[in-house]
């Protein structure tokens, strides 16, 4: 994200229903979250190995803002009125069927929980 006070955070819903972010990074089939940045603008780095076939929700959350005075959750208590987050959607990494997707989202206020898309993830891949 391009404001290093905010705190931006990936949340990613499998097909069985698990729920992967900052709180509960890894998921019980295997994968999770490689890192949950705090301080600047990300990265935050989801990956499986193993997908579960079927349709994977994403979402990104403006959590809130930290300064020198500790995190900072206020609505309507944010320098910037708007800030981006890029996401970058890789599929089959490092294979010959990779495919890459970039997608600019805006935030506007501290407590946004933005859908990004859903992932459909086909069996055998």
């Amino acid at each position: 994200w391009d404001d290093a006070q905010a705190e931006v955070d990936l949340h990613v819903i499998t097909p069985d229903g698990e729920h992967a972010f900052w709180a509960s990074p890894l998921l019980q089939r295997g994968g999770g979250f490689d890192v949950d940045s705090v301080d600047g603008g990300g990265p935050e780095i989801f990956s499986t190995a193993t997908p579960v076939p079927g349709n994977y929700l994403l979402y990104v959350n403006y959590w809130g803002n930290f300064t020198a005075a500790g995190y900072n959750f206020a609505a309507d208590a944010h320098e910037r009125p708007l800030i981006t987050t890029r996401v970058t959607i890789i599929q089959d990494e490092n294979t010959p069927d990779e495919r890459q997707e970039t997608l600019t989202v805006p935030l506007r206020r501290i407590g946004d929980l933005v859908f990004i898309r859903a992932l459909r993830i086909m069996g055998g891949k």
